[in-house]
């Protein structure tokens, strides 16, 4: 297994693994989907791509064997400069193909942009998920992530 960063060179490779983490969401009750639903799923897709590879503060890491991608990491360094904790690695996604679940490979990925982020001086990790999503919240949970907030949040 290989976990490299990725290029604008990759693009193309990403989108299909972006396009099954976005759209690909029956972990999540109805009410949950229907309320995360895209309006256009595909520019929202490119969108993020187009973000995660020029942006200076992204980080994008993928996971390779035999020329396919088995996965993906994406991840924003946050300045929050009154705080003590003021420099924060945030994870903003993690997928892992259904096939290539179970072989440690989000791990690794988690480990490899932790690693940069600390490079980067980063003072701490942070990232968010579904309270429905419990294979989620458990792997985080089993990778040393702590609870730390509940969002909340109402149709009007």
């Amino acid at each position: 297994m290989n976990i490299r960063r990725a290029t604008l060179a990759d693009k193309d490779l990403l989108l299909p693994l972006l396009r099954q983490f976005e759209l690909d969401d029956d972990y999540l009750p109805k009410a949950q989907r229907d309320f995360r639903a895209f309006r256009d799923p595909e520019s929202a897709i490119q969108e993020d791509i187009e973000k995660w590879l020029s942006g200076s503060n992204w980080i994008v890491l993928i996971a390779e064997e035999n020329g396919g991608l088995q996965g993906f990491i994406s991840g924003e360094v946050k300045e929050k400069k009154h705080r003590i904790n003021n420099k924060e690695g945030y994870i903003d996604s993690l997928f892992v193909t259904k096939e290539s679940r179970g072989k440690g490979i989000g791990k690794l990925l988690m480990d490899s942009i932790s690693k940069e982020f600390k490079e980067l001086y980063c003072t701490h990790l942070a990232l968010a998920t579904h309270l429905d999503n419990k294979v989620a919240m458990s792997m985080y949970e089993n990778m040393g992530f702590i609870k730390r907030l509940v969002l909340f949040f109402k149709p009007l």
